[in-house]
């Protein structure tokens, strides 16, 4: 249904056509940008590849590596996305280049809202932050926001998702 419209839309609207044509753009949230929002920028990279995926966090120091925990659980599943990882601000890019911003929570949503509120689609995954905690509390938490992003209709419509476990 969605692409019919954008195809439909895409007719009468130039700018559509361009932004249909572009690759499909991802930014991730969540407050540190050293747990869940790159847990889950890898997630999406290998669910479905082709898509441009960033992360950032709305309290993000600069240049902070990922939480321990969360690149292990990430090695664990064969992607070593994270070893290289450092945190980013929100503030430094604009969530207007994205075609879909996910937040891990409401509040994250509302800290982006403020900040930009003339942001097109949102999604919140509803993920607790897993921050100091235990091993099975990062791999319960990336279940959870693999299971979630599943759910992501924005992302199932822009291509076949692929099973990652």
């Amino acid at each position: 249904m969605f692409r019919r419209l954008m195809k439909f839309l895409s007719r009468s609207n130039p700018w559509l056509k361009r932004r249909s044509e572009k690759q499909y753009r991802v930014l991730v949230v969540c407050t540190g940008n050293t747990c869940r929002s790159p847990m889950a920028e890898t997630i999406i990279r290998h669910m479905c590849p082709g898509i441009h995926v960033e992360s950032v966090g709305t309290f993000a120091g600069r240049n902070s590596p990922a939480a321990a925990n969360a690149t292990l659980v990430m090695v664990r599943r064969g992607w070593h996305d994270l070893n290289t990882h450092t945190s980013r601000s929100i503030t430094e890019v604009d969530p207007k280049n994205f075609d879909l911003v996910i937040t891990m929570t409401s509040q994250h949503l509302s800290d982006v809202m403020r900040r930009y509120s003339d942001v097109g689609y949102f999604y919140v995954l509803g993920v607790d932050d897993p921050y100091g905690g235990t091993i099975e509390e990062y791999e319960a938490c990336a279940a959870e926001m693999e299971a979630r992003l599943r759910e992501c209709r924005p992302l199932a419509e822009r291509q076949a998702v692929q099973h990652v476990h």
